[in-house]
């Protein structure tokens, strides 16, 4: 590879034209360099603005999925304050039905007892 780029055009040209050869060759070389270095830059660049969507993109879902979280927490204490509620006026009925068969059964033993 070297030999063909450094020693063949000596052999078919003089010093100057070799001189212009290997000066050609340089440039061409540090031009592919700069521009493999801009498309590694610019890929770079890229891969930040994909990476900033993606986890823009990954925040809003975190987002959504906390305010669904919220939502359901409070629907669940919706629910527990309205069944505390129920079973304290299910409770509150109960002991008054007991109550009163309680107070009827009462009535019943002291008919009895007048009856005896």
């Amino acid at each position: 590879f070297l030999f063909f780029f450094y020693r063949w055009p000596a052999m078919l040209a003089d010093r100057k034209h070799v001189l212009l050869f290997r000066g050609l060759m340089l440039t061409m070389g540090l031009l592919y360099v700069l521009m493999e270095q801009r498309n590694i830059s610019e890929r770079i660049t890229l891969e930040e603005r994909e990476s900033k969507v993606f986890l823009e993109s990954k925040r809003s879902q975190l987002n959504h999925i906390a305010s669904q979280i919220s939502h359901i927490d409070n629907k669940t204490n919706d629910i527990q304050s309205y069944l505390k509620h129920e079973v304290s006026d299910m409770m509150k009925t109960m002991a008054d039905n007991y109550m009163a068969k309680f107070q009827e059964a009462e009535k019943e033993l002291e008919t009895l007892k007048k009856k005896v």
